[in-house]
C-alpha cells in the first residue's frame, strides 16, 4: 500500500490549473501535466481522511479493507504523477515554483492529518491484525513515496529556483515529523 507515498508525490505534481489557464498564467506544460495529475489524486485524500477518522475496531476487517480499496487507486495515481513530474521538466520559472508551493501546501496538511489520525487510531487498528498491517503499509508507502518526491523537488528547486528551498524544506519537514511520529507509534 502506497497511500502515504502520495504525500510528496502530491508535493511535486501540484502545479497549475489546466493547459489553457497555465499558458495564460505563464506556467510550463510539464508543470500543468503534473498539476492535473496531482489534482486528480488529491480529490480522493478527504475520502481517506474520513474513512480513517470514522474507523473503529467494530468495523472489522471489512472496514480495514475499505480503507485499502479506496487508498490503492490513489497510490497508483501518485506513482504515475511521480514518474511524470520527476522527469526532466526543463527550466522552472518563479511562476512554476510558486504554483507548486501554493497547490501543495494544503495537500501536505491533508497528508499530515491522515498520518496523525492513523497514529491516533492505533488502538482500533491493533484490535484487528489485518487492519494494523494496512496502517503500517500506508505509513511505509507514504514515507518511501514522499522521500522520492522530496529528492525530486529539492533537486529541481536547487537547480532552478533556490529561493524556494526554505519553503520546500519547511513542507518536507512537516511531512517528516508526521512520519516520525507515526513510525514511533507503530514501532518501526
Amino acid at each position: 500500500m502506497r497511500f502515504i507515498s502520495s504525500a510528496l508525490a502530491v508535493f511535486a505534481f501540484a502545479l497549475s490549473a489546466n493547459a489553457v489557464s497555465s499558458e495564460y498564467q505563464g506556467l510550463s506544460v510539464p508543470v500543468t501535466v503534473c498539476n492535473n495529475r496531482i489534482k486528480t489524486m488529491t480529490k480522493e485524500l478527504p475520502v481517506i481522511i474520513e474513512l480513517l477518522t470514522s474507523f473503529t475496531s467494530a468495523d472489522g476487517i471489512d472496514g480495514g479493507l475499505k480503507i485499502y480499496n479506496v487508498a490503492d487507486p490513489i497510490f497508483q495515481l501518485m506513482e504515475t504523477a511521480r514518474k511524470e513530474c520527476c522527469a526532466d521538466v526543463g527550466d522552472i520559472t518563479v511562476e512554476d515554483a510558486q504554483s507548486v508551493v501554493d497547490t501543495v501546501r494544503p495537500v501536505i496538511a491533508q497528508v499530515v492529518k491522515a498520518l496523525d489520525i492513523t497514529s491516533q487510531k492505533k488502538g482500533d487498528f491493533d484490535r484487528l491484525i489485518i487492519a494494523t498491517e494496512i496502517a503500517q503499509d500506508m505509513i511505509k508507502g507514504f514515507y518511501s513515496g514522499t522521500k522520492a518526491m522530496a529528492t525530486c523537488i529539492s533537486d529541481a528547486g536547487s537547480a532552478h529556483q533556490p529561493s524556494f528551498i526554505p519553503v520546500i524544506n519547511d513542507l518536507v519537514s512537516q511531512i517528516d515529523n508526521a512520519f516520525l511520529n507515526a513510525k514511533k507509534v507503530y514501532g518501526f
